[in-house]
């Protein structure tokens, strides 16, 4: 009989909710996790009496982490003190004019139609086609397996309206912004939040021009840090029986005919598993 049921490598949110889950299930899962910080990308650490966040700053479209609540049996809101962050953002431009857009949709078109009357004319038609965007693709794209052509396929099965977005997945973000938005003040408020993928808006994907709106559906930030996330699901993890050692480095992942059976850590400790999870 392996030592678990499941070994999972990584402490960040990835490594958590699987192993979470997996341990909700009720399996005998361990989580190995080589730093002694968990959350990966997504955490915190405290200097001088201060909170620096690596990596991760914010949260937004909270939809997927509220499903992987619900299916550990309670809620992201009992779980994370999440404060809503109203207004959204500042933009300085070169001439000294500032823009700051709040979180209600009506109020940022005003402010857009201040800078520009037609494309504040056009923000309702944008918010509009971005929210179905977002509905379809956190129903589909964003929670189903896309790496195949059968994949592809049962994301049309289970929602034929993807069909309607597919020539956004062939458009740059800067493209669907251009549908919409002329002014160039207007389009650099939009096109900000394309860095968040590391990437200019006409290198991001089309989809991902959904952005700009959903961060009016909500943008919050988690009191205490957004460490807080991933401490949140180790808790709720251990409660159900979910073992996590940290400092513990995974050097090799054990395989017996051609399946994983296994991981050797750094001090050479063999732990037997019949499912080995690793991002």
């Amino acid at each position: 009989m392996p030592d678990y049921d499941v070994v999972v490598i990584g402490g960040g949110l990835g490594g958590l909710s699987a192993g979470a889950l997996l341990t909700k299930q009720g399996r005998r899962v361990l989580l190995l996790e080589q730093s002694e910080r968990i959350g990966g990308c997504c955490s915190t650490f405290e200097r001088n009496g201060f909170r620096f966040d690596v990596g991760a700053s914010i949260v937004e479209i909270i939809e997927p982490m509220q499903r992987v609540f619900a299916r550990l049996g309670t809620s992201l809101e009992a779980e994370v003190d999440l404060i809503s962050c109203d207004p959204i953002m500042s933009y300085i431009f070169p001439d000294g004019e500032r823009v700051t857009y709040p979180r209600s949709v009506e109020e940022t078109g005003r402010l857009i139609s201040a800078m520009s009357p037609s494309d504040g004319a056009r923000w309702g038609e944008f918010a509009a086609f971005a929210d179905d965007l977002m509905r379809v693709t956190l129903d589909t794209f964003f929670q189903m397996p896309a790496g195949s052509l059968g994949d592809m396929a049962a994301i049309v099965r289970k929602n034929p309206r993807f069909l309607k977005f597919l020539p956004t997945f062939l458009s740059s973000y800067q493209d669907i912004l251009e549908k919409y938005f002329k002014d160039e003040k207007v389009l650099k408020t939009m096109a900000y939040q394309a860095l968040y993928f590391g990437l200019p808006p006409n290198l991001v994907p089309g989809p991902y021009a959904m952005v700009p709106y959903s961060e009016h559906v909500g943008i919050y930030y988690p009191r205490g840090g957004m460490i807080r996330i991933p401490e949140a699901l180790q808790r709720v993890g251990e409660r159900l029986g979910m073992t996590v050692r940290m400092g513990t480095r995974v050097d090799k992942v054990l395989l017996e005919g051609g399946r994983a059976a296994g991981v050797r850590l750094a001090d050479g400790t063999e732990i037997s598993a019949g499912v080995v999870v690793s991002d």
